[in-house]
């Protein structure tokens, strides 16, 4: 459900980028090829590590290779997906929200490298993990996840506030030298 709203809304930004100008335009299109770039990465990892797992002979020391390999995949393509996250209200915000996209982006980077690090090495051998420990590494996803939420309301208040688009000027009127008043 998630999924399918998330689509819409992508679907509606694309279709009204151009009434924002033309560099939200390009960075919403820019956004979009990037997204699914991070999603093909991603994709494409994941599936070198499907063929990888089999070729790999079976053995409590040889899980804990293709776990590594699974993390740095989701890493990765987390990384370059999380790019259109930033390009999608760039050109929308003014520089504390853009601080916002770059901090949000920053963070779940961060916070993937953590899942990574100290996920991995709690592994008990048979591919099993600490159940309370990811829980709280997962939790961690919430702050960048907030950190974007406010950058977006910001860009949304701009919008509400009628700051973006910029507004048009009046129309460019000609003085008109009819003849002058008679009077009477």
């Amino acid at each position: 459900m998630g999924a399918l709203v998330a689509l819409i809304g992508a679907l509606l930004v694309i279709l009204g980028r151009e009434a924002f100008g033309r560099e939200h335009s390009r960075n919403a299109i820019l956004a979009l090829i990037v997204f699914f770039v991070g999603v093909g990465v991603t994709i494409v990892g994941f599936v070198l590590l499907f063929f990888l797992a089999f070729s790999l002979r079976a053995g409590p020391s040889s899980i804990v290779q293709p776990f590594a390999w699974f993390g740095i995949v989701s890493i990765v393509g987390g990384a370059v997906t999380g790019i259109s996250e930033v390009l999608l209200t760039y050109a929308l915000q003014l520089s504390t929200g853009r601080v916002l996209l770059w901090t949000a982006y920053t963070a779940s980077i961060a916070i993937s490298i953590v899942n990574l690090v100290f996920i991995l090495p709690i592994s008990n051998g048979t591919g099993g993990f600490l159940f309370p420990a990811i829980f709280v590494t997962a939790f961690l996803g919430i702050i960048p996840a907030m950190l974007y939420a406010v950058a977006y309301y910001l860009a949304r208040q701009r919008i509400v506030h009628r700051e973006i688009p910029s507004p048009i000027p009046p129309p460019f009127t000609t003085p008109s030298f009819g003849s002058p008043p008679t009077t009477g």
